[in-house]
C-alpha cells in the first residue's frame, strides 16, 4: 500500500479528536447532550417499567376481578398448590408472574 500513492490519497483522512476539538469547540458539547438524552430516556423507561409492575401487582391484590382475568391464561401447576400451605402466598406468587409477564421492558 505504501507504494500506491493514488490509493493512499483516495482514503479519507480522519483528524484526531484533539484537532477536532480545537477546530470545532461545540463538537463535544453536542455529544454530551446526545449521550445525556439517551441516558435520561433509558432511566425514565426503566423506572416507569418498575412503576407499572408495582401498579399491576397492587391492583391485582386489591381487585379480585382483575386477578381472575389475569389467572385465566396462566396454568396453575399441582406442585404449586401442594408447595404452598397458605393460599395467600400462592396468590402473591402468581400475581408476581402475571405482573412480570405484562410489564416487560421492550425499548
Amino acid at each position: 500500500m505504501k507504494k500506491n500513492e493514488e490509493l493512499l490519497e483516495a482514503i479519507p483522512k480522519v483528524n484526531p479528536i484533539l484537532n477536532r476539538l480545537v477546530s470545532e469547540p461545540k463538537f463535544m458539547v453536542g455529544e454530551f447532550h446526545h449521550n445525556s438524552i439517551i441516558t435520561g430516556v433509558i432511566k425514565f423507561t426503566s423506572s416507569f417499567e418498575y412503576f407499572l409492575n408495582d401498579l399491576v401487582i397492587n391492583c391485582m391484590r386489591r381487585n379480585y376481578g382483575l386477578l381472575k382475568k389475569g389467572l385465566k391464561d396462566i396454568p396453575i401447576t399441582p406442585s404449586d398448590i401442594v408447595e404452598f400451605t397458605e393460599m395467600i402466598n400462592l396468590r402473591y406468587k402468581y400475581i408476581e408472574i402475571i405482573a412480570q409477564n405484562n410489564c416487560k421492558g421492550e425499548l
